[in-house]
């Protein structure tokens, strides 16, 4: 398997796992890395969130900038998707680690969870959210997978 190919997947199952990384909690990631992928990451927080910010959405300049993360996030959204909705290569991992993923609704759950993370994130702190940027869910939003430009 390619290494990007590879560390596409490995950053996808993270977001599943462990969604804190959207608050920047790498630590519970960074161990299950080592300890069940063989892999060792000396540069997690610069994986998820490497102190860029997204200005733009669909080339638009955005009336304030999302956390890198966010983008990190929608990159890694097909194959999320595709993760919860049509596979169980995970339900090892999600039985030990997000037990309430085990339903037969889990994106669903897996949404709300990122959504109310995301929430929490510096820019929400204001009045403006992703919903009033487009009148769109974070579903679809994920779903459309929005080409988001690191400035």
């Amino acid at each position: 398997m390619r290494i990007r190919t590879r560390n596409k997947r490995l950053k996808a199952e993270i977001f599943i796992l462990f969604p804190e990384v959207v608050s920047g909690n790498y630590e519970n990631a960074a161990l299950w890395l080592c300890t069940r992928r063989s892999v060792v990451n000396f540069h997690m927080r610069d994986t998820f969130s490497a102190g860029g910010q997204q200005l733009k959405l669909n080339d638009e300049l955005l009336p304030f900038p999302l956390p890198h993360v966010v983008g990190e996030l929608l990159e890694s959204a097909t194959l999320i998707k595709n993760y919860l909705l049509y596979s169980d290569d995970l339900d090892l991992d999600i039985s030990e680690f997000r037990p309430e993923l085990m339903l037969p609704n889990r994106y669903e759950v897996w949404l709300n969870d990122i959504w109310k993370r995301i929430h929490q994130l510096k820019p929400y702190k204001r009045k403006e959210t992703i919903e009033e940027l487009g009148g769109i869910s974070l579903a679809e939003w994920i779903d459309r997978k929005y080409t988001l430009s690191v400035k």
